[in-house]
């Protein structure tokens, strides 16, 4: 059974926010190590306003690349413990911050996405393992919601935008013309099992690596964009706002390619004749 530890969401978001500091383990004394030997990185993410509006205060940003997939390969390796041999038996692999609970049981807290469990036939010492998942990356974010468990790139930019205003760096709309990347890292979880026999026959035991994986945030100007004019001649006239930006069609949520910059085009929006 796996829970979620909501009241733990705090280390991830801090797991997301600084770069990785090497591998955290946590082995069993069956377990010698959990080897990844490649994994899927950097992660890369395209951020977009899809917008209608050419007001920065009418911004509709969205991730508009398509889910990362993630592939990890490496071994799992067990050891002789106190005179008894343990075995290889399964190995999962998950873009979440994980904690060993009691030898059979986790926490995963913020989970992205995870594989498939692949098991190991026979009776290994080591064992290759392969695996392959769609890390589910939220493409929107509401500012109402209180606690965010998973990396959210929207977020990101928002919260690069809000202090790009406060140091007084320009306006939102200065922010948002302007093309950037931005880089955090999300974390990657391998748990291994290991059979032991020494105090209970058949029984497994959990261990984990985890690993930080880099993760690109590219963010598309919208050269559209501009601060609305507020008054015309005096304090008691008040210009029209900006007028939407008509569409032949929206940019979709979700991107069909897999690495960003997904589209390199601005959005397509009618204007005038001239």
């Amino acid at each position: 059974m796996r829970h979620r530890l909501l009241l733990a969401a705090a280390c991830l978001t801090a797991a997301a926010a600084s770069p990785a500091q090497g591998d955290e383990t946590d082995f069993p004394m069956a377990m010698q190590d959990i080897v990844i030997t490649s994994h899927h990185a950097p992660i890369q993410i395209t951020v977009r306003n899809i917008s209608a509006s050419t007001d920065p205060a009418e911004r509709e940003l969205r991730v508009v690349s398509a889910d990362p997939q993630i592939e990890v390969t490496g071994q799992v390796w067990c050891k002789t413990a106190l005179g008894t041999q343990a075995y290889a038996t399964r190995v999962q692999a998950m873009i979440a911050n994980v904690t060993l609970w009691a030898n059979d049981d986790i926490f995963d807290v913020g989970n992205a996405g995870q594989s498939h469990i692949q098991t190991f036939p026979g009776n290994p010492e080591i064992a290759n393992f392969d695996l392959d998942f769609t890390y589910e990356v939220p493409e929107s974010w509401d500012p109402e919601t209180l606690v965010e468990l998973r990396m959210n790139p929207v977020e990101i930019v928002e919260d690069r935008l809000a202090t790009f205003v406060q140091n007084g760096a320009g306006s939102a709309a200065d922010f948002l013309r302007t093309t950037d990347v931005f880089e955090t890292s999300v974390p990657l979880s391998v748990i291994g099992w290991c059979r032991w026999d020494e105090y209970e026959a058949g029984q497994e035991y959990m261990g984990v690596r985890k690993r930080e994986i880099p993760v690109r945030i590219f963010y598309q100007g919208d050269p559209d964009i501009a601060d609305p004019i507020v008054t015309v001649g005096g304090a008691n006239q008040v210009a029209a706002q900006p007028a939407d930006r008509a569409r032949a069609t929206l940019a979709p949520a979700r991107g069909t390619q897999g690495a960003p910059p997904a589209r390199t085009d601005p959005p397509r929006r009618a204007r005038p004749n001239r």
